[in-house]
């Protein structure tokens, strides 16, 4: 007997891979995280960056000094609440306690603010391209997420860096970095966190602002075809943007207006509406182009 190719069947377009309840909390997570008004804060600096800030003021780098400054950081007035969504973490506060024994993430949850992690580890070298990089931390993602979901969090966050020269980012590039972020994106959805992706275009070098355009362009249009092909689901994640502009060490540095209609119209073209929102570059520079 003959089957036709019409007559098999076929597995659906996007199959769902997780159930409803888990989808609508996913997409209530994010919604409340990028609710008007209110903004994320980052607090996931490595020790060793933290090493560095401390010893500028002559503190020595050891858990303990570290533990303070997050309870401090974080303890602070409960008004942050009206104005923070949510607050990325390094994994290292969550295995930390207050000084009277309790859980760290208690000063964000009892301030009705939503705990995060980052969950990516180092940056390594992509072989076969011009000093590339990808970003490791997928072989035991699985497990991770799983542990921050029951110690509270609630979403995720994994960076990859692209660098704009002659030839870079190569194709190779743009799709093992985007593949990367779909697999974390996925897995972090499978175990009920919302993740946070971040494909940084850094403004290193001698780039026009167009070129930055031209890139961060073919970032956001591999990275969301990967999204599709990883069955994500565009509702229950969030997409940290960098405002584009001209390399450092251009001659012509474009200008506040300049790098506000380029950064949307490059959103605009490439970022589903499905999408809820995400985060921005640093506080100064956000003041001084949202308004743009």
């Amino acid at each position: 007997m003959v089957v036709c190719e019409a007559d098999r069947p076929k597995e659906p377009r996007f199959p769902i891979y997780l159930p409803q309840e888990k989808l609508d909390a996913l997409q209530q997570t994010a919604n409340a995280l990028v609710i008007c008004g209110k903004g994320i804060l980052s607090t996931d600096e490595n020790p060793a960056t933290l090493g560095i800030r401390f010893s500028k003021m002559g503190i020595e780098n050891t858990p303990e000094n570290r533990r303070r400054y997050r309870e401090i950081l974080l303890s602070t007035d409960c008004s942050i609440k009206k104005y923070i969504s949510g607050i990325i973490l390094h994994p290292e506060t969550l295995e930390q306690t207050t000084s009277d024994g309790r859980p760290m993430i208690s000063l964000i949850t009892n301030r009705h603010i939503i705990p995060g992690v980052k969950v990516n580890k180092d940056f390594v070298e992509l072989p076969g391209t011009f000093d590339e990089c990808t970003t490791q931390g997928l072989d035991d993602l699985a497990r991770r997420c799983e542990d921050y979901r029951q110690w509270g969090c609630r979403f995720a966050k994994w960076r990859c860096v692209f660098k704009i020269s002659a030839p870079t980012p190569s194709r190779l590039a743009l799709k093992e970095v985007a593949n990367v972020l779909a697999r974390y994106a996925v897995v972090s959805q499978v175990a009920g966190l919302v993740p946070l992706i971040e494909p940084e275009v850094v403004a290193e070098g001698n780039h026009k602002l167009v070129m930055a355009q031209h890139v961060y362009q073919e970032v956001l249009s591999h990275v969301f075809k990967a999204l599709q092909d990883h069955h994500v689901f565009l509702e229950g994640i969030l997409l940290e943007t960098n405002f584009l502009r001209s390399g450092h060490t251009n001659c012509y540095q474009s200008t506040v207006q300049e790098n506000a209609e380029t950064s949307l119209e490059v959103l605009q073209r490439t970022v589903p509406p499905a999408v809820p929102g995400g985060g921005t570059a640093k506080d100064k520079l956000s003041t001084l182009k949202l308004p743009e």
